[in-house]
């Protein structure tokens, strides 16, 4: 079952730690009851301010990613990050409005050239920004694995958006204080934050 399959590969990645000689406060499960609560309060935070909206998306879907491929992104008709093909498909779909943060986020980052390091980095995302955001597809009804949307079943949020809320669960967040670091200030904002450039299948 996923959740089996998930139990085994979390063990591993806590018996990664010591090996690695690092050490964690807390380790996350997005199965827990604590990152359902904590990822279904952001979603209704999100949807109370006009950021959600549910429509009907049509495009390019990676079954073994599960993610929609931007036609510019297909590479030779496969998806870019796994190989595989790719087929079209429509469904409905509540979406996050990306667009709505691009003037903001241009703003931001030339405000503060220090925020994305390196510097190759924040000019790959500027390039990614500029070339222009688009509204993203954040849920799937196509199964049931995963963090049913708060007041319609029929969809389960996409990866993306709950597992990402992860790093406010550690927190302790679960809707219920207004800020990140009002539930633990010793833990948010981070000092630093690392992240894997990408998970890929060779």
């Amino acid at each position: 079952s996923p959740q089996h399959f998930a139990d085994q590969v979390a063990a591993q990645f806590r018996a990664l730690l010591p090996v690695l000689r690092a050490s964690n406060d807390d380790f996350v499960r997005t199965t827990e009851a604590r990152h359902k609560d904590a990822a279904q309060a952001l979603w209704r935070r999100v949807r109370e301010r006009g950021y959600i909206y549910k429509d009907t998306y049509s495009g390019w879907y990676c079954t073994v990613c599960e993610v929609f491929v931007p036609e510019p992104q297909l590479v030779e008709n496969s998806c870019p990050i796994c190989r595989h093909g790719v087929e079209r498909i429509s469904e409905e779909s509540y979406f996050f409005r990306l667009s709505a943060f691009q003037a903001p986020l241009r703003a931001y980052y030339d405000a503060h050239p220090e925020f994305v390091l390196p510097a190759a980095r924040r000019n790959e995302m500027l390039a990614f920004l500029d070339a222009g955001l688009e509204d993203l597809s954040i849920s799937r009804t196509s199964f049931t694995w995963g963090i049913p949307v708060p007041d319609d079943p029929a969809h389960v949020m996409y990866v993306w958006f709950d597992a990402l809320t992860n790093y406010l669960t550690a927190t302790g967040f679960d809707g219920r204080f207004s800020a990140p670091n009002s539930g633990a200030p010793d833990r948010w904002p981070a000092d630093v934050h690392l992240i894997g450039k990408e998970i890929r299948s060779e």
